[in-house]
């Protein structure tokens, strides 16, 4: 594959991860003031269901943005995302554990 379309990929998958996070801390943030009217009981209800869909679709985010990562790192296409020796050195780096980083232990 492109480097451009991994990038876009990465790109993407970061998008829609901080979009399903923001409306996840939105609705814990606001679920406090629809509690306490009765009047938006089932608004709680339907929320908690859009909730649980944001999850799982920022769940999804942050898989494909690190398999997207993996890709572009091996740039050998899907099989290079999928590789195992590349995901292993990919899951002991510094991008997937930020507090390995060097800068940190100085």
């Amino acid at each position: 594959m492109e480097m451009y379309i991994w990038n876009t990929v990465i790109v993407l998958s970061k998008i829609v991860f901080y979009v399903g996070f923001a409306c996840i801390a939105g609705y814990t943030f606001f679920r406090q003031i629809f509690e306490n009217n009765e009047s938006h009981t089932n608004a709680v209800i339907a929320n908690l269901t859009w909730t649980r869909t944001y999850i799982v679709m920022a769940l999804i985010a942050n898989i494909t943005w690190f398999f997207a990562s993996t890709g572009a790192m091996a740039e050998e296409g899907i099989q290079g995302a999928i590789d195992a020796d590349i995901l292993a050195i990919m899951w002991d780096s510094s991008v997937w554990h930020p507090l390995s980083s060097s800068k940190l232990s100085s």
